[in-house]
């Protein structure tokens, strides 16, 4: 065992177990602010150990606990810096551990980090350099409010499931895998209780989820697929998936991607429309559909329109010319038992009626009419918007219609 503390602060007692091969705490260990606690060997704290990081923990081999590893809440600095020097590090232990911040930074092997132990980030995970692979939904990477993590790409992100705890103003889930880096993002969510679990597959979904059990006219990609579950709350949200145009199925074709999602029920793939945005190479799509699916790809959906099919004008102009001046939505005025509803890019419904019928006077002109956070009767910015369209056809059967709006002022 070899460890180095440096700078000007107190250190609790540590109990060395294994004086050549491990460090281990069997009591309190206290790192306090400004203070730096360096370990080459494995660091194991037993079932015994408590242990407190205020300060900077350096770790060069795996990390263990058994125990109860936390942080001072209102501590600020408090650090853990795993820098593998000699291969992949664990993180291992049947105890979950808290962390302030962390810091992934190690450059040997591939997968740079094991992890079997479930880890919450409360401050900000920084993913410098390696790969943090996870089996399953028992041990991964969970991010609480507010947590944040950066440097993420095809070397540093999660391969795994990672677990999202609250409402933040949206989040990026870092997940990768087989040296692929696409992230998956969701909007802000009004309820604190949210929680949702997150991942990505760099393989074709055919294989657990069949392609031909869709409608004739979806082209569903063949290289990837995202695990995305809402498991707890209320919110609707926004789901929005990375491009990655040197890896895509589907080139060439991005601004005609909308993202589907396998029905488990009916066991087949539907389409949740979408709008793609170049300049982040993402295509989103309203995710009320997290209530049904939890499983999400790319595809191409060609037009196959009838003469009752209900069909949304993808931009409006609502300057007063008489020209796109409302939200025009071709037969709906057919079905009579119908919803529209309209959000905004972060996920604040700004209108919403019962029987649309475009009448003029009645119908969507760019004004809110609807959300507890957007003042009703403000023209709202010009931008891009996401409307969802719910009817029964001539049949009783539900419809849902998804896509986006462009307000050009």
């Amino acid at each position: 065992m070899i460890f180095f503390i440096k700078d000007k602060a107190l250190l609790a007692i540590i109990f060395p177990a294994a004086i050549f091969a491990q460090t281990s705490n069997h009591g309190e260990l206290y790192i306090s602010p400004n203070t730096v606690m360096s370990v080459v060997e494995e660091f194991d704290n037993k079932g015994s150990g408590d242990f407190i990081n205020d300060g900077d923990l350096v770790l060069y081999s795996h990390y263990n606990n058994d125990g109860l590893v936390t942080f001072t809440p209102e501590s600020i600095p408090g650090v853990t810096r795993l820098h593998g020097k000699d291969g992949m590090q664990n993180i291992s232990g049947g105890a979950p551990m808290d962390w302030n911040n962390v810091e992934f930074d190690n450059r040997s092997s591939q997968p740079f980090f094991s992890l079997t132990n479930q880890v919450s980030i409360y401050g900000k995970a920084d993913f410098l350099s390696g790969v943090v692979k996870n089996e399953g939904r028992t041990d991964m990477l969970i991010f609480e409010k507010n947590a944040s993590h950066t440097n993420t790409g095809d070397l540093s992100h999660v391969d795994g499931y990672v677990k999202k705890n609250g409402n933040q103003a949206g989040f990026t889930f870092p997940v990768g895998n087989k040296g692929n880096y696409a992230y998956l993002r969701i909007s802000e969510a009004s309820n604190p209780s949210n929680a949702y679990f997150g991942k990505y597959n760099f393989e074709n979904s055919n294989n657990l989820y069949p392609h031909k059990k869709n409608a004739s006219n979806i082209y569903i990609d063949q290289k990837q697929y995202w695990n995305v579950d809402k498991i707890s709350g209320a919110d609707d949200v926004f789901l929005s998936l990375f491009v990655d145009k040197n890896t895509a199925d589907l080139k060439k074709t991005y601004e005609d991607l909308h993202i589907v999602g396998w029905n488990p029920v009916q066991s087949t793939w539907v389409d949740l429309g979408g709008e793609y945005n170049d300049s982040r190479n993402e295509v989103t799509t309203t995710a009320k559909a997290l209530n049904l699916y939890q499983v999400f790809t790319f595809a191409i959906v060609s037009s196959v329109a009838e003469d009752n099919d209900v069909l949304a004008d993808q931009g409006m102009s609502p300057n007063g010319d008489g020209y796109n001046d409302f939200f025009y939505i071709k037969n709906i005025e057919k079905y009579p038992d119908n919803s529209v509803e309209i959000y905004n890019r972060w996920g604040v419904r700004v209108y919403e009626k019962r029987g649309y019928d475009n009448n003029p006077a009645a119908s969507f002109n760019g004004i809110s009419q609807g959300g507890a956070t957007i003042s009703k009767s403000e023209g709202l910015p010009e931008g891009v918007y996401f409307y969802v369209i719910t009817y029964k056809d001539q049949n009783g059967v539900k419809k849902e219609i998804k896509s986006y709006l462009y307000i050009k002022k």
